[in-house]
């Protein structure tokens, strides 16, 4: 049983996951890949309950999370957990077969997680490996970062000295025809 239709999943977990942000009816559609009309709808039923401020701005209609809502804080814990849990059903949707049981639980399960606070997740499995779980678990590896460069700037009138004079540079002088 689901407390929240899919799309009001959606529009909470933009509203609530940026509370501070304020989106355009557009931008919610595009954002929550849902069609326009049930996001109106949703949108007029969250800011008739006082969940969601409205506002018009140059003929556009700004909508944000309602910080003086007294369920903001959580609302905005149950949108995290949410969060948490499509992450971790996307991440273990190629081995789901072979789970029995998947629990998330601790300071997330119970909304007094904090910025640093880590996911706890119990599984009992059928057959997948450690290594399997830890695989499907894990994000994909990101490039490397490219190395911070340093740089310091000369007038052309400087460069000729110090094309001559060479050392401290820790490697052969950039010579004019090397130049970029």
């Amino acid at each position: 049983m689901r407390l929240f239709a899919a799309t009001q999943q959606r529009v909470l977990a933009l509203l609530y996951g940026q509370p501070e942000r304020e989106l355009t009816v557009s931008e919610i559609i595009a954002l929550a890949s849902t069609g326009s009309g049930s996001v109106q709808r949703e949108l007029r039923k969250l800011s008739t309950a006082g969940l969601v401020e409205a506002r018009r701005d140059r003929g556009r209609s700004l909508y944000r999370a309602n910080k003086l809502s007294p369920v903001f804080e959580e609302l905005r814990c149950l949108v995290k957990t949410m969060a948490i849990r499509h992450q971790v059903e996307g991440a273990l949707a190629p081995i789901a077969d072979r789970i029995v049981l998947a629990v998330i639980f601790g300071s997330e399960a119970k909304a007094t997680a904090t910025a640093s606070s880590d996911g706890d997740l119990l599984l009992v499995v059928d057959d997948p490996t450690l290594e399997e779980v830890h695989a499907a678990l894990e994000p994909p590896e990101r490039p490397p970062e490219p190395p911070e460069i340093d740089e310091v700037g000369f007038r052309e009138v400087e460069i000729d000295s110090l094309l001559d004079f060479g050392e401290g540079l820790g490697q052969e002088p950039i010579r004019p025809h090397q130049r970029f």
